[in-house]
């Protein structure tokens, strides 16, 4: 499996980070399916490819890791390139 992992500073508190995290997630989950789970600051995304990932938000960090599966491998430039795009535009 490939791994990407994505650990950003920011300054709008654990809750408004949460609620950015939880919004990322619906976009993906609108645009190429899959199911989240809410687990307190953690949100875990699976795809039925096999890919999956976990969002953590922090008091003043959000970490993103994504494991991808065999058949999302060749994916993972512009995936790693969306998350860090959607990273630049809310947490800056």
């Amino acid at each position: 499996m490939s791994r990407i992992y994505i650990k950003r500073n920011h300054q709008l508190g654990q809750q408004k980070c949460q609620e950015l995290a939880e919004k990322i997630t619906d976009k993906l989950i609108a645009q190429i399916g899959g199911s989240k789970t809410i687990r307190g600051n953690s949100i875990q995304y699976r795809h039925i490819s096999g890919s999956k990932g976990e969002l953590v938000s922090g008091e003043d960090t959000l970490t993103v890791e994504v494991k991808l599966s065999l058949l999302a491998r060749s994916f993972a430039p512009s995936i790693e390139a969306e998350i860090n795009e959607a990273c630049d535009k809310y947490l800056d």
